[in-house]
């Protein structure tokens, strides 16, 4: 549970779950502690505290915890380890300059934009995890996340992310971003990105906080330093932030990638027993692959009645594969159910279309197979190169590309770096996509789904999809000047 804590001493608590004494096992709940009596946060059941503690407190609470601001260390607690000469000078500085003064809530100190020390930090130093919270200055708000802490000081904002691959999980997602995975605390929100346009303290004349976001993994030998955070974008679902994207400045090596990011191995990956039926058998191949590439989940959405429509057999099948699978009726363009459908010019139904209203797909219900019509911009009105069933398959190929967890793209490829990559797979037999310029080719390999577009200018873009994160592995070394890049 997220919670805004009050203010106690010198650091504000925002999550309590479990937290527990590390040498008597007792829970501060079963202590009758309140939120606002301790400064704890939790990694792992270890307690740790970073504030003042009240002489209020029971002592055995105090035998594991260590102050923020005092010298003075509890009983039965080493000192953290000395930071580096370079850090400390730094801690130091970062203290002389800042402005104490209280803010007029009692909670915050002011802070002093024109005295921001410079940090005399690299890329792959290492630090005590003492050393790395103090970057972050005074009067820090705590803030635990899945995966990671985060502390917000009037100096800067410090991330320290855990060792690891996870996509529900905060840390490093590629060389160039970091993840946030929450909810977070709108006072986290609020250092990104500013007051949202909901809040009463919104203003058009609001800029985002110039303050440094440091970024940190957590390893045995210390926080290892990864540069400085920029928020690019946020996600929110019912005014709560629900996940943070950061670009990592400046982009990390690939040595230090795997020291954060250690790579690893799939248990399986989609197999390619689809491709033999492609031609001979679209329906067929269309559930080999769903049934390999879309896992079903929990989310019905129950049976797909015609709505005094006729539906042709490939429709209906893919209908039936997409019951518990939402995403297969797309995130990118998207087929709506026949009771959204739409009669159109010449008796052709509206059936699907892409994101922005580009364009429209329509198909003839009087054929069994019938030929899917796009009606796009600038082009008018065209038959797709395959019926309802071959078209409901490169529909499906598309879509789980486009939304794979793992992807990389460029958008301006020479055409010897697109001759590089797709060496390397297999074309599917497929005419090109009519979308967005009758260029669009399909290529394969074990886990991996990508599409070649001639983006004209003698350029390419490329995008593909992954099922794990290794099978993009063997392009690192390509010298492709990817966009983006997650393996």
């Amino acid at each position: 549970m997220l919670l805004y804590g009050q203010s106690v001493s010198r650091i504000v608590v925002l999550r309590i779950d479990h937290v527990t004494d590390s040498t008597t096992g007792i829970s501060a709940a079963r202590m009758g502690i309140r939120l606002t009596d301790l400064g704890f946060f939790t990694r792992a059941g270890r307690a740790t505290a970073l504030m003042e503690l009240g002489a209020e407190l029971p002592p055995v609470v105090l035998s594991s915890c260590w102050a923020s601001t005092s010298t003075q260390q509890p009983p039965g607690r080493k000192r953290p380890a000395t930071p580096e000469p370079a850090t400390q000078r730094h801690l130091a500085d970062a203290a002389n300059d800042h402005d104490t003064s209280s803010s007029p809530s009692g909670n915050l100190t002011k802070h002093r934009a024109d005295r921001l020390p410079a940090v005399p930090l690299a890329p792959n130093d290492t630090l005590t995890e003492h050393a790395a919270i103090r970057l972050a200055g005074d009067d820090i708000i705590v803030c635990e996340t899945h995966g990671a802490s985060v502390f917000l000081g009037n100096d800067a904002m410090v991330i320290i992310a855990e060792r690891g691959n996870g996509l529900d999980v905060s840390g490093v997602s590629n060389s160039r971003r970091f993840h946030l995975h929450g909810p977070l605390v709108g006072a986290v929100g609020v250092r990104l990105f500013g007051h949202p346009p909901t809040s009463p303290q919104w203003s058009w004349a609001g800029r985002r906080d110039v303050r440094p976001i440091h970024l940190l993994t957590r390893l045995p030998a210390g926080c290892l330093y990864l540069g400085l955070g920029k928020h690019e974008q946020s996600h929110h679902s019912n005014g709560v932030m629900i996940s943070a994207e950061l670009t990592i400045t400046p982009e990390l090596t690939g040595d230090l990638l795997d020291r954060v990011r250690p790579p690893t191995e799939p248990d399986t990956l989609p197999d390619q027993t689809w491709l033999a039926n492609i031609q001979a058998s679209p329906t067929t191949a269309l559930n080999q692959f769903v049934e390999g590439w879309v896992p079903e989940t929990d989310e019905d959405l129950g049976e797909f009645p015609s709505s005094g429509w006729t539906l042709p057999e490939p429709l209906t099948a893919f209908y039936r594969l997409a019951r518990h699978r939402p995403a297969l009726l797309g995130q990118q363009n998207f087929l709506r159910r026949p009771e959204e459908w739409k009669l159109a010019h010449d008796g052709l139904i509206d059936f699907g279309h892409e994101n922005q209203g580009g364009f429209i797909w329509l198909f003839d219900p009087s054929d069994a197979d019938p030929v899917v019509w796009i009606d796009q911009d600038d082009y008018g009105l065209r038959p797709e190169h395959e019926r309802m069933s071959g078209f409901l398959l490169k529909f499906a190929v598309y879509e789980t590309m486009m939304n794979a967890h793992y992807k990389a793209l460029s958008t301006e490829l020479e055409a010897e770096h697109v001759e590089i990559v797709t060496a390397r797979l297999t074309p599917l037999p497929w005419k090109p996509w009519r979308w967005p310029n009758d260029s669009t080719r399909f290529f394969v390999a074990p886990g991996m789904i990508a599409e070649v577009t001639d983006s004209g200018h003698g350029k390419f873009s490329m995008w593909i999809g992954a099922a794990h994160r290794s099978v993009l592995r063997p392009l690192r070394g390509l010298e492709i000047p990817w966009t983006r890049f997650e393996g």
